[in-house]
């Protein structure tokens, strides 16, 4: 076999593999989050998930504020949908310069629910079906009374 096929078929391999990839960090990223609640912590599930100890949640709220400046340190950023952590880079009255926060938001486009706990982190959350949306901020506000 002679080189120059060799190394075409090397750079199709490559290209499949990151189409594969890709491909997949695209389907579990589209997937929207869950939120279990129990008795002592609600989970948020899916990628970049986390736990949530009833006694760290501050306050819920529903809020109609676009997402405040921010680049992601950890996490997915694709299309509108933000999974990680991230931290704020435009300070406004509401937020802090370098203030971290944690997105899993299905678009960048109000409303989002905010967590926030008694450390100061807020959490955004929002979902394309807005019956889910109104269904889990419900349930947060039932779970933090």
């Amino acid at each position: 076999m002679n080189i120059e096929l060799l190394t075409f078929y090397i750079v199709v391999l490559i290209i499949i593999v990151s189409v594969a990839i890709v491909s997949i960090v695209v389907f579990f990223a589209d997937k929207q989050p869950d939120i279990r609640f129990s008795k002592d912590f609600i989970q948020i599930t899916g990628m970049f998930g986390m736990i949530i100890h009833h006694a760290e949640i501050a306050s819920v709220i529903m809020t109609n504020d676009k997402l405040p400046s921010m680049f992601k340190t950890w996490g997915l950023c694709f299309l509108g949908i933000n999974k990680g952590d991230f931290d704020i880079y435009d300070k406004n009255e509401e937020y802090e310069v370098g203030e971290g926060c944690k997105l899993y938001t299905q678009t960048n486009k109000p409303p989002f629910i905010l967590i926030t706990l008694t450390n100061d982190l807020k959490i955004f959350i929002n979902f394309r079906n807005k019956t889910l949306m109104k269904k889990y901020y419900s349930e947060l506000l039932k779970y933090v009374s």
